[in-house]
């Protein structure tokens, strides 16, 4: 505020900084407000909550569905309850396994690599469902069992076994590629050895052949200075700047 020359006070508000202030501006550029964040925390709470519904329901419905479908394949017969349960222990250990490895590869970044995970969880679904009917303590998970034993002998063991017999060919089977893979750039690493060894020899050849045609008194052509440079760093490629110190 300040005084006029008539003693009147003049606050002239048309002078007053109405700018935002600077923490306020940062806040504002950076896309964060506060109708975002409730929007973000109204869409997480609904999610949480529709998981939480279709868990519930899960844990009802699908222990006894997946017992009496397997129920249906294995009719009763151990040996094709012990058939269908290492097919599927294995296959479905196995395939999860050999996929959930490929998170190693440098290519993939983060996101991929929860994608990747993701996906080799569900491909071992067959698996949670199991583990689902033998150990789950709903309602659904007790008639599952008892609809396992008494109509698919032979599939809970068999279904053990198959998973123990995937685990070990997965790891040999990443193991292998693992072992290849390092192999593979053993093998390129010779390779730029070499490559980096034959130009060397050609380039101290070369440089050799050209400072003795000056000693002779010969003609020299005019790329003689690129090649002594080209030979020079040939010499220490690695650190090409050193070189021409």
């Amino acid at each position: 505020m300040s005084t006029s020359r008539g003693g009147d006070l003049d606050p002239r508000p048309e002078q007053f900084d109405n700018q935002p202030h600077a923490d306020e501006r940062q806040y504002r550029q950076g896309g964060i407000t506060a109708g975002k964040v409730v929007n973000w925390l109204v869409l997480l709470l609904v999610l949480v909550a529709a998981g939480f519904a279709v868990y519930l329901a899960a844990v009802d419905f699908v222990p006894r569905w997946w017992a009496r479908q397997v129920a249906d394949q294995v009719d009763t017969s151990q040996v094709r309850g012990t058939v269908v349960g290492l097919g599927i222990g294995s296959l479905f250990t196995f395939i999860p396994l050999v996929v959930w490895a490929q998170v190693r590869r440098a290519f993939f970044n983060w996101t991929w690599r929860i994608i990747v995970s993701l996906f080799a969880l569900a491909l071992a679904a067959p698996n949670w469902l199991t583990l689902s009917v033998l150990y789950g303590t709903s309602p659904a998970s007790l008639d599952g069992r008892a609809i396992l034993k008494a109509s698919a002998p032979g599939f809970r063991n068999g279904t053990a076994v198959g998973a123990a017999i995937g685990l070990l060919l997965a790891l040999i089977v990443v193991g292998v590629g693992l072992r290849l893979s390092h192999r593979r750039k053993q093998v390129r690493d010779l390779r730029d050895r070499v490559n980096e060894l034959e130009q060397r020899q050609f380039f101290a050849r070369a440089a050799a052949q050209l400072r003795d045609r000056r000693r002779a008194g010969e003609a020299v052509d005019v790329v003689v200075p690129s090649v002594l440079v080209l030979a020079r760093s040939a010499r220490c490629p690695r650190d090409a700047a050193a070189c021409r110190r």
